[in-house]
């Protein structure tokens, strides 16, 4: 983990299946948050982050800073730190939208919408002092730094000689020290915005009004100000990777037209899908599906939270879709291969593009 200093410092049908309350227009997108975050390769093929994270690192957590002239600095968190996450590459220069979340939301549009300088140097050092600023006034004291993606993961820290020690430079294994409370966070995707003008791949606030975004700025206020960061929380993020591990390669398989004739087809989805069939009860498939999706889900997990939705309605797109494919015979091979190939769309999944490169 690379902390940057500045001197303050910077350091339906199946595929409807669940409940009215499970389903989220934007359930793909915040599954795809949530597996991307803190991954520098898939948060860079989805850059422009729209969430807001309470995250901690633990007391005695190594950190890291090069300085010129090539020295690099080790240091150990005096205390448990209390970051905001900024989710996609929202440290990243030179692409629009990957800051968004900043300027619009927690600036307020204070800071100058075109860089000042070829690599915005110095407009991300006004974002620092505005962010410092805030956690010393409106935040009263309750957020130690900001943690976002650029080339590395870095944190900004407000207060780096109380934060820090200085220690020896040591060869360490890598350290997953971060925890993301992914059950309570703040989302452009809650709200009901056009995030994808015209058509653009990428969401966006840039052209939305400023008072539209005042309720997420509020929401992020009162995140930070009333929540805890928890270094036990809910490890959604570990189970999208399950989920992906589990079911990228076969749908991928699907879509490429590897399965045929139908048959053989059926018979590799009734493999796929045995543990969860009920053989007493074969043609249920309500049921099949609901067993599916929940393979990856420990009965500990929060139910009702964002996040627990998002997931759940991602893995019962999949299930119902695999599903239909085994027990639906009104389906042909065709149908099938069509059905996989608009879900791959919607999941967009980064595993797609590892395959595919």
């Amino acid at each position: 983990m690379m902390i940057k200093p500045l001197g303050l410092v910077c350091l339906c049908s199946l595929a409807c299946l669940g409940s009215a309350a499970d389903i989220h227009p934007n359930a793909n997108h915040l599954f795809d948050a949530i597996h991307s975050s803190l991954r520098h390769y898939d948060t860079l093929l989805n850059p422009n982050g729209m969430g807001v994270y309470l995250a901690s690192i633990p007391k005695g957590m190594k950190l890291y800073h090069d300085a010129a002239p090539g020295y690099l600095h080790t240091y150990v968190a005096a205390k448990d730190l209390r970051l905001l996450y900024f989710d996609g590459m929202s440290g990243m220069h030179r692409v629009k939208g990957t800051r968004d979340m900043q300027d619009r939301i927690l600036f307020n549009d204070s800071i100058g919408r075109e860089p000042s300088a070829p690599d915005d140097t110095q407009v991300d050092f006004d974002r620092a002092i505005l962010e410092c600023q805030l956690e010393d006034t409106e935040w009263e004291g309750r957020v130690d730094g900001f943690l976002r993606t650029q080339e590395v993961q870095e944190i900004i820290l407000c207060h780096f000689e109380r934060d820090l020690e200085l220690t020896q430079v040591l060869r360490t294994k890598p350290q997953d020290g971060v925890t993301i409370d992914f059950d309570h966070f703040v989302t452009a995707y809650e709200y009901g915005l056009d995030l994808f003008p015209g058509a653009s791949k990428l969401p966006c606030l840039s052209h939305i009004p400023t008072e539209e975004l005042e309720p997420i700025r509020r929401d992020v206020k009162n995140m930070i100000l009333t929540r805890e960061p928890s270094r036990t929380a809910f490890d959604w993020k570990a189970i999208t990777y399950k989920i992906i591990s589990h079911y990228s390669s076969v749908l991928q398989d699907i879509a490429g037209g590897k399965f045929s004739p139908m048959h053989g087809l059926r018979l590799s989805m009734e493999q796929l899908l045995a543990p969860f069939i009920d053989y007493g009860d074969y043609y249920n498939i309500t049921s099949t599906v609901e067993r599916c999706r929940e393979e990856f889900i420990p009965t500990s997990a929060p139910s009702n939270t964002l996040a627990s939705k998002a997931v759940r309605h991602v893995t019962g797109q999949i299930c119902s879709t695999l599903t239909s494919a085994l027990l639906d015979f009104d389906l042909q091979l065709e149908n099938v291969v069509n059905n996989v190939q608009e879900l791959i769309l919607y999941l967009e999944w980064t595993a797609f593009a590892h395959r595919r490169n």
